[in-house]
């Protein structure tokens, strides 16, 4: 289920905060993008913008131009690392007041799913005091 995938990569135990786990995203990134058009924080309340994405591909490819030679795991659980892992393709960043937010990934692998492969991705998700359902986070 995306509950239980969710809580192997952040290790959830139904308490964290929105501010928990800040992070730019990984330091040797191969791709930043800025998003514009999110849910400003403001002084009554923060808003995160959180992702993350499966390991960073054993084969070298470029993710905004195709995914050809980008690397294919067996299982969702093992493409995608722990927060805690050094290999961790993610991160948890502050919306800015005009709505913006940076995120850093390194080129992402990608997995099985069932009989098919999936296409390289990140997720996203937003996370502030409003947001109490899946509908109201950011699908990319």
């Amino acid at each position: 289920s995306t509950s239980s995938v969710r809580d192997h990569i952040w290790q959830s135990s139904g308490s964290t905060q929105c501010s928990a786990h800040l992070s730019a995203g990984p330091a040797d990134a191969d791709v930043e993008v800025v998003l514009a058009g999110l849910p400003p924080s403001t002084a009554g309340g923060e808003v995160h913008l959180q992702w993350w994405a499966p390991r960073k591909s054993l084969t070298p490819y470029d993710p905004l131009v195709s995914a050809v030679n980008c690397a294919v795991h067996f299982s969702l659980v093992t493409a995608y690392p722990r927060y805690s892992e050094a290999s961790f393709n993610g991160g948890n960043v502050r919306v800015s007041e005009s709505g913006q937010a940076a995120i850093r990934v390194r080129a992402p692998s990608t997995y099985y799913v069932w009989r098919y492969i999936a296409l390289p991705h990140v997720h996203l998700r937003l996370c502030a005091s409003g947001v109490q359902a899946m509908s109201d986070t950011v699908v990319l």
